[in-house]
């Protein structure tokens, strides 16, 4: 028999979810429009185009070139970062106009989103919603920027091994490894959990590298050496923060979190980038913590554009981490203490628990 109270309070919140949703979503994509350069895909297009010409997208020639082109970004001395593999793996978008490349990558980027709808049993409108509420997220599109793509690749690869989906796993390893600093630790783990539960994903992985690496040295032969000096331009022009401290209280707080919760903490906090999109991975965290607790600490994010702040680790600690911290604190030890009866009776007017609240206690007691 139906639980009437339970279905009518889920009912209710859904409305409040869909009616959340009808506010935020148009302002979101006004933002989004108004915002939208699309300037990091702009630098990976023209590496693509200078690829699909047979040239090298690396050396001072090539970023001298690049630097001609008209595309506002700060990093664009830094020239081309990424390995020629990666540029063989969309070298199809180099035959199509810039404009519609940047649609296609956008929508790539977008439809890789829908492992986290099937990760959590929310309702859709919720997990909009705190799509929706993340910055991070939000800078990484209006960017077009490789980590928004790659936040889908990762959530892929989660759902993937939840589900024991070799052939996506064993695809998904090779194509990580490409961007270190948002799929390094990813595919080390998928590499091991093949290891250890199915060998078919590593043949697999070592196929699709192999194809991958094989095509990038016969279209240029020299590309890994050059790849490794223009890597040692961008290190010298952009000066990443050093984030190890501010997130280790984090990971031990996040001990008997899922996996996917310590691999997005360390993926963050040992591979840091410029801008606060280096900090999306993040959201995984946020997704598994649920409930308005987590809208709200993915909101709070957004202060960042209202008050114009700037892009620096002072405003990623106030208004990414140390939410998340407490967020962690409070559903890992704060929701236990509250939980007292003592506590209950000498505070009455506190707020009953969610059912997230609730769930914390049941695992704290198993």
């Amino acid at each position: 028999m139906l639980n009437t109270p339970n279905l009518a309070q889920t009912l209710a919140r859904q409305r409040v979810y869909l009616y959340l949703l009808t506010l935020v979503l148009p302002f979101w994509t006004w933002i989004c429009i108004g915002f939208f350069t699309a300037v990091d895909f702009r630098i990976v297009f023209w590496s693509l185009l200078e690829v699909a010409s047979q040239r090298t997208p690396y050396g001072a020639e090539a970023t001298a070139r690049l630097m001609s082109m008209p595309i506002d970004n700060i990093f664009i001395g830094t020239g081309s970062g990424y390995p020629l593999p990666f540029y063989i793996l969309i070298l199809p978008l180099a035959w199509l106009p810039e404009a519609l490349a940047i649609a296609l990558w956008t929508v790539l980027g977008a439809l890789l989103l829908w492992p986290l709808f099937r990760l959590r049993p929310y309702p859709i409108a919720y997990t909009l919603l705190l799509l929706l509420l993340y910055l991070p997220l939000q800078r990484g599109i209006v960017a077009a920027q490789p980590t928004f793509v790659y936040f889908g690749l990762t959530a892929l690869l989660v759902l993937s091994i939840e589900q024991k989906n070799y052939w996506l796993i064993g695809l998904l390893i090779p194509i990580l490894v490409l961007k270190p600093q948002n799929g390094a630790l990813f595919a080390l783990y998928a590499a091991l959990w093949s290891l250890w539960n199915e060998r078919r994903a590593l043949l697999i992985a070592a196929c699709f590298g192999l194809f991958l690496f094989a095509t990038s040295y016969f279209w240029q032969p020299s590309w890994f050496w050059e790849w490794l000096e223009q890597l040692k331009t961008y290190q010298d022009v952009t000066k990443m923060p050093n984030l190890f401290w501010y997130g280790l209280p984090l990971l031990v707080l996040a001990w008997r979190m899922p996996w996917y919760v310590m691999l997005s903490l360390l993926q963050v906090f040992l591979f840091p980038l410029t801008d606060l999109y280096s900090f999306t991975p993040l959201l995984l965290v946020w997704f598994v913590l649920g409930g308005k607790l987590a809208l709200f600490g993915t909101g709070i994010s957004w202060l960042w554009l209202f008050l114009g702040l700037p892009n620096s680790v002072q405003v990623a600690l106030a208004l990414l981490i140390v939410p998340l911290g407490a967020a962690i604190v409070w559903r890992r030890f704060g929701v236990q203490l509250l939980s007292h009866p003592s506590i209950r009776q000498r505070l009455p007017w506190l707020p009953a628990f969610d059912s997230h609240d609730q769930q914390a206690l049941q695992q704290a007691g198993e």
